[in-house]
């Protein structure tokens, strides 16, 4: 039975994401299903049958059994809920009776009723040994005494359900939300010293939504929508922190590299200097594993003898090659000399004349510099030789 009075401010629940409607607002029937069809379409033609009203007048939801025997349904007229209630479940994840909490017990109550009491509303919860219940009864309690109105609920529970009535279970306390989860949503009715709790798995809170269908099925669309586009915001966020730590990295990275440089700048000199030294050593080196010994008093000696004696003719640097070579550079007044220089070189029996070679020859002023390198056959007479 459903009651037509001014309907009574909504049961406050502890999560704000699901919004748990008071009983008395809806008509509740046990109805027969075809295990393996489809749960809603049968729900929604057994809806046609119970009154003239169309889908879109009422509200509804419902709970199936575990064997997928048997459906509860439980539905309201529009008309019950202001459109201030009615808007407040948008911000809603669930929206279900408070009478849910009984109808996903682990163990079938034993054939009987139950009397829940709260405020001014009397519920009966009538059970003949299913795992749903046979039906809900409400009466309101405030004009006429509690004991008479439970007396009138129990007599039409035994005549509607043929249930014994002798010994009803009394309860009360408050309705309640415990937690919404992915394991649920966990109910609880709360009272000192009585506290009674039940688990309804997500799929079967899901189908006990009570929201218009087309609506449910928008909010689902735009959940799904809001879920990717959160995942894409944090995916772009995740990758800005990247890139930003990959800046950091780049500008250590870029002043570690200065500092360096700026040391390698630093040590250029001393690095020159090494670098000489190994060239020495290495060329030193070469000379003692050759076995040959350096005759510098007898090249100069040699070459010194053949320059011309009538001109200017000088050596202005000298550079050791090897053990048997040497290059220096000179300049003359008379660029006749230099020709008739190199030839006495190469005439020269201690001077292979193969490697005697003038570089870099230019005139400037009436002088000529050029280089000139000169090679000498092994053994020629060392300092102090007698020849």
């Amino acid at each position: 039975m459903t009651s037509t009075a001014t309907p009574p401010p909504l049961i406050p629940a502890r999560a704000q994401s699901v919004a748990l409607l008071p009983g008395e607002r809806f008509f509740v029937r046990r109805i027969p299903l075809t295990p393996g069809q489809d749960a809603a379409l049968q729900v929604e033609l057994a809806l046609e049958t119970f009154g003239p009203f169309s889908p879109a007048q009422i509200f509804h939801g419902f709970c199936t059994s575990r064997d997928g025997k048997q459906a509860l349904l439980f539905a309201a007229y529009r008309k019950n809920f202001t459109a201030e209630e009615i808007a407040s479940w948008a911000s809603a994840e669930i929206v279900l009776p408070e009478f849910a909490l009984w109808l996903a017990l682990a163990v079938p109550p034993a054939a009987g009723v139950w009397l829940y009491e709260n405020n001014d509303v009397l519920q009966l919860i009538a059970w003949d040994g299913s795992e749903l219940p046979a039906g809900l009864l409400f009466r309101k309690s405030d004009h006429l005494p509690a004991e008479i109105a439970a007396g009138e609920l129990l007599d039409e529970a035994a005549k509607r359900f043929g249930v014994p009535t002798g010994s009803p279970r009394r309860l009360g306390g408050n309705f309640a939300v415990e937690k919404w989860s992915k394991e649920g949503l966990s109910l609880k009715l709360d009272k000192p010293g009585q506290t009674m709790t039940t688990l309804l798995p997500v799929a079967m809170a899901r189908s006990m939504d009570v929201r218009d269908k087309a609506e449910l099925a928008g909010l689902a669309q735009q959940q799904k929508r809001s879920q990717w586009l959160w995942r894409a915001f944090a995916g772009i966020a995740a990758a800005l922190v990247l890139c930003a730590v990959a800046e950091i990295g780049v500008q250590v990275a870029g002043k570690f590299l200065e500092k360096y440089q700026q040391v390698v700048k630093a040590n250029a000199g001393a690095v020159q200097q090494i670098e000489q030294a190994n060239k020495l050593a290495a060329r030193m080196e070469h000379m003692a594993g050759a076995g040959q010994q350096l005759k510098l008093i007898g090249m100069l000696s040699s070459i010194n003898n053949l320059r011309p004696k009538l001109n200017s003719f000088t050596f202005n640097r000298l550079t050791i090659s090897s053990p048997v070579e040497m290059e220096l550079d000179a300049q003359t007044n008379n660029a006749a000399d230099l020709s008739d220089f190199v030839q006495a070189l190469k005439k020269s029996p201690e001077i292979d004349s193969e490697k005697v070679v003038v570089r870099d020859q230019r005139v400037r002023d009436g002088v000529t510099t050029f280089q000139l390198q000169v090679g000498f056959k092994p053994g020629f007479p060392v300092e102090g030789d007698v020849k």
